[in-house]
């Protein structure tokens, strides 16, 4: 079955001038498995989110991702609050956690700085050496005073101009945990 050409289609053209319609616009396909809602960027922005193991995704970038949005993850757990740092990356610390199941602690995933009442939270080293974030090397002594100058200067903001938070392309990445 062959389709017409819908912009040459005249019961659509009309509706189309009746509307003052002068434009044709785009069709996004919006999948909520997939893509983030309203409800979950606004959450994502405030409170942040729990998370759910089988949606937190590697990039090829090793940036975390949660459906199509590059977020932060960071522990609210009581127990836990020495690790008073934020992951943005696959980090060691990371790759031990995806040993466990992280619905027993409370990780959760942001896109903003985290604060709570405990204090502020700081960038994970771990993350920046694994993503080499500005030429950060935390591992090498002679480049030290460099690498701690970068990690005592991290821009939340500035991370996410480098690595946009949003669109991220799900094709090229694969399940965290």
């Amino acid at each position: 079955m062959k389709l017409p050409d819908f912009l040459e289609f005249e019961p659509f053209n009309t509706i189309r001038q009746r509307m003052d319609a002068q434009s044709l616009g785009d069709f996004v396909f919006f999948d909520p498995r997939r893509n983030l809602t309203g409800l979950e960027r606004s959450s994502l922005d405030r409170e942040g989110l729990d998370i759910d193991d089988q949606d937190l995704r590697v990039g090829e970038d090793f940036t975390l991702i949660y459906k199509d949005s590059r977020v932060l993850m960071f522990c609210t757990d009581p127990q836990l609050l020495t690790d008073r740092y934020y992951h943005l990356a696959d980090c060691e610390r990371v790759a031990q956690l995806r040993q466990t199941d992280l619905s027993q602690s409370r990780w959760q995933l942001r896109t903003r700085e985290p604060q709570t009442a405990a204090g502020q939270y700081q960038v994970c080293s771990g993350c920046l050496q694994r993503l080499h974030y500005q030429n950060y090397d935390g591992h090498r002594q002679r480049h030290r005073d460099y690498s701690d100058r970068v990690l005592e200067a991290f821009n939340l903001e500035e991370f996410f101009s480098q690595y946009p938070m949003y669109p991220v392309s799900m094709g090229h990445s694969a399940p965290v945990f």
